[in-house]
């Protein structure tokens, strides 16, 4: 059984008959009787009582044809979503966003992706790396703007920017200090914003990803430091104490308070990379380039963004990069 088949069987009730029938389908008669003919056979029912004078549905028939309408209706409305997608999924894109920076890209990459795709709903996830990437294997989301996931198949990823990690301090003093990172062994508290992406450092044109965590980097002694899970405790912590907060540059982006500085975190410049990430099995895997060019051309100010994994690049546009 086929829709075909189907709206052959509507076309001769509508129209009164196969030839006319025939004719607003545009095919031939005998092709529509032939049709018709096999949908009998494979239900093994009759639909249509041929007499001298007409085609009569039968009793059975009624009953299908009722059901036949209400699926071409069906496939109709389909088509339509498909339609007005843009070649998109009907509905919605799931897309996972690291915590950290998810405030900073709703109000410049991912608005701009939602003005562009306008009729499909931008459905916004946050969470942890290591969460997303099980979210995306799960088919839970279709998309990620996070960390490069650990080397496996089925999953694409493209780089979008590098940025430092701040040092955000609020009465505290991180002027003095190595030449790695600013002074943060005294006693005023000091606390972590830390997803766990991979720290890597560039500097002299060369990059180094150090292949640990950055407390580890930091060589912080066990509980040296409180956890930050996020923007909004670490904004309350810098407004409300004297305190040092080490965070990602995009989570620091979203502090308003008064008092707080921002300096980056090492010379050589210490920081993260985030990119876009996907199945290869996603069905929509074209549209995907053309939301990750969006992304891209529409990062937060500050961030270094990269068409590819360009150290030279990077460490040119650090002296760019715009800090208070």
């Amino acid at each position: 059984m086929t829709l075909t088949q189907l709206r052959y069987v509507l076309a001769v009730i509508d129209h009164g008959g196969f030839g006319r029938a025939a004719e607003h389908c545009h095919v031939t008669q005998p092709t529509m009787s032939a049709q018709i003919k096999k949908l009998e056979e494979g239900l093994n029912v009759l639909l249509f009582e041929r007499t001298g004078a007409g085609v009569h549905v039968t009793p059975i028939g009624q009953q299908i044809v009722q059901f036949a309408r209400g699926m071409i209706e069906q496939a109709q409305a389909i088509k339509s979503v498909a339609r007005g997608s843009g070649g998109l999924p009907a509905g919605s894109v799931r897309l996972g966003v690291v915590t950290s920076a998810a405030p900073a890209l709703l109000t410049t990459a991912i608005q701009a992706v939602r003005k562009k795709f306008e009729g499909v709903k931008i459905d916004v996830h946050e969470g942890s790396p290591t969460d997303l990437i099980a979210q995306l294997k799960n088919y839970e989301i279709d998309l990620i703007i996070g960390s490069i996931p650990a080397e496996e198949p089925g999953l694409r990823w493209l780089p979008l920017f590098w940025e430092p990690y701040i040092v955000a301090s609020n009465g505290f003093d991180t002027t003095q200090g190595t030449s790695q990172y600013p002074s943060l062994e005294n006693r005023a508290p000091r606390y972590l914003l830390d997803e766990g992406a991979p720290v890597e450092i560039f500097a002299n044109g060369g990059t180094t990803n150090l292949g640990v965590g950055l407390s580890d980097h930091l060589a912080w002694k066990s509980g040296g430091a409180g956890n930050v899970t996020s923007i909004a405790t670490l904004a309350a912590l810098l407004s409300s104490s004297e305190c040092a907060v080490v965070a990602p540059f995009t989570a620091t982006l979203m502090i308003a308070e008064s008092g707080v500085s921002r300096k980056r975190l090492g010379s050589p410049n210490i920081g993260r990379t985030l990119g876009f990430v996907w199945r290869t099995s996603y069905p929509w895997t074209p549209r995907c380039y053309e939301i990750y060019d969006t992304v891209h051309a529409n990062l937060p100010n500050g961030v270094v963004a990269l068409q590819k994994f360009d150290p030279t690049r990077i460490a040119t546009d650090l002296k760019e990069a715009r800090l208070n």
